[in-house]
């Protein structure tokens, strides 16, 4: 159970958009751009455990996404199916993103427009009312809400860069309204900055070094009593990454929100593709979790060979 002490904090992270340790492996989930970047058609299925130990409330995100080029690799096509639970509140939905691939004098640009539909769930039963009345007379409450987001994304042979701007029309959804209180829930707007680069050094090892920039304007997204906040966070990922004889990834990133995180992925064949991270949490919050685990299985349809190495298109 959940303490109504605990509910405003909760709400902080049911309205953001999930982080994701290993983006530099499932692109798509980060930047709409990245569709059809592959080459041939993709699939990768990923779960996130975050502060496993915490108890009741500790977030958990299943991912399902899938892209293929068309026309020549001239247009991307790509879905995402999303479900993230976070103490009383989860989210299930689907995205569809569309790019336009141009081929450049120096590179490729891409540009992406996507749309999604999800489905809220406040689940009240889960909320531990100690010293006032229960906020709701239902057990639960539920509510749609649509969001558009925008991508584009530059790729030479050896970087890349990515921008993206996400829930662009800035959702709202109201879990509970009434004459005397008002918790409103929205789906803040995010933007993502991403690059990174290759270098190799010989035949056997390439390093990579990327970093993704996200800032969240009024993470919260939400309004108590009439009162907005209205607070703005920047969260600043860096990486640093190895691959080894075109087969295994290995690298490690420092999150500027207090964790430090550890990421591998293993081609085990020109088509399957697993990875891990663990993320040992330094903030407060460490004494209370033993860590979150995030892992991934990836299906490439179409790949005659392992991807090059120095390709960015399809390592990120």
């Amino acid at each position: 159970m959940i303490s109504l002490a605990t509910l405003i904090g909760l709400k902080v992270s049911a309205q953001q958009d999930p982080i994701y340790n290993q983006y530099m492996f499932n692109p798509l989930v980060i930047n709409p751009a990245y569709a059809g970047s592959r080459n041939q058609m993709s699939i990768v299925i990923l779960n996130r455990s975050q502060w496993l130990g915490f108890g009741g409330g500790a977030p958990n995100t299943q991912t399902a996404s899938f892209h293929a080029p068309l026309l020549q690799g001239k247009v991307g096509l790509g879905a995402v199916i999303t479900r993230d639970v976070i103490g009383p509140v989860s989210r299930t939905g689907f995205s569809g993103a569309y790019a336009y691939r141009l081929r450049l004098r120096t590179g490729k640009l891409a540009i992406a427009l996507r749309t999604g539909l999800y489905n809220y769930v406040f689940d009240w039963n889960k909320i531990e009312y100690k010293d006032s009345e229960p906020l709701a007379n239902e057990s639960k409450t539920t509510g749609w809400v649509a969001n558009f987001d925008f991508g584009v994304r530059y790729s030479t042979k050896n970087l890349y860069a990515g921008l993206t701007l996400l829930n662009l029309n800035n959702p709202n959804l109201n879990f509970l309204k009434s004459d005397t209180s008002s918790f409103a829930s929205a789906l803040s707007r995010h933007v993502n900055l991403t690059t990174g680069y290759a270098l190799e050094f010989n035949r056997d090892w390439v390093l990579k070094p990327s970093t993704m920039l996200r800032y969240e304007k009024n993470p919260t997204g939400s309004t108590v009593n009439g009162r907005t906040q209205t607070s703005g966070i920047l969260i600043a990922d860096l990486n640093v990454s190895v691959l080894y004889k075109n087969m295994i990834w290995a690298g490690i990133s420092v999150r500027s929100s207090k964790a430090l995180i550890a990421v591998l992925e293993y081609n085990i064949s020109k088509q399957l593709r697993l990875g891990y991270s663990y993320e040992l949490t330094l903030s407060k919050l460490q004494t209370t979790n033993s860590g979150s685990h995030e892992i991934f299985i990836g299906v490439d349809f179409g790949r005659k060979q392992r991807p090059k190495l120095l390709s960015p298109r399809v390592y990120f």
